[in-house]
Formats: structure tokens, C-alpha cells, sequence
């Protein structure tokens, strides 16, 4: 059975194009369980579809474009990530 907040998530998904759990979490002040519960309905129910998505920090087409001698540098807590020039120390082989 389909409830009035039911019909809320779907609009607002309507709007948005996709959530995640934890966009439903906030945006309607739910816990996890119930978010994950509410998803599963709606996608039993025919109103959603669920599809598994992966979140990059640096997307994989950005790293594919690097020239040489270039990297995406990161490091947990420091923010945004850095594209950096590598150099090669003198004389290494």
C-alpha cells in the first residue's frame, strides 16, 4: 500500500531524477531503516527503480584525460583532491 508520504518521496524523486538513501534520510528526517524500507516499497511497488551507483572522488574519465607525468592526489581528511605534476627525481631508473 502506497502512503501520502509515499506519494511525497515519489515527487520529489520525480523533481530530483535520483536518491540515495541517505538523500530520503535528510530530506524527510527519517533513520536509515526506515528510508531503506521506504526505497524497498517503492521499488516493489513499481513507482521507482533501484540501480547500484558508485561515488568518485575523482570520476574516471577526468583521471583518463591526465597527460603524463600527472596524478590525482589525495589523502583522507585533506578535502578536495589535487591534480599534481610528477616529477621524476635525476638519474632514478
Amino acid at each position: 500500500m502506497v502512503t501520502d508520504r509515499d506519494r511525497s518521496v515519489v515527487a520529489w524523486v520525480a523533481v530530483i531524477g535520483a536518491v540515495s538513501a541517505q538523500d530520503v534520510m535528510a530530506r524527510f528526517r527519517v533513520g536509515r531503516i526506515v528510508a531503506y524500507r521506504r526505497l524497498a516499497r517503492l521499488v516493489g511497488e513499481g513507482t521507482r527503480t533501484r540501480t547500484r551507483t558508485r561515488e568518485f572522488i575523482v570520476h574516471p574519465d577526468t583521471i583518463e584525460r591526465l597527460p603524463t607525468g600527472t596524478a590525482a592526489v589525495t589523502s583522507p581528511g585533506e578535502g578536495e583532491p589535487r591534480i599534481a605534476r610528477m616529477h621524476h627525481p635525476e638519474g632514478a631508473r
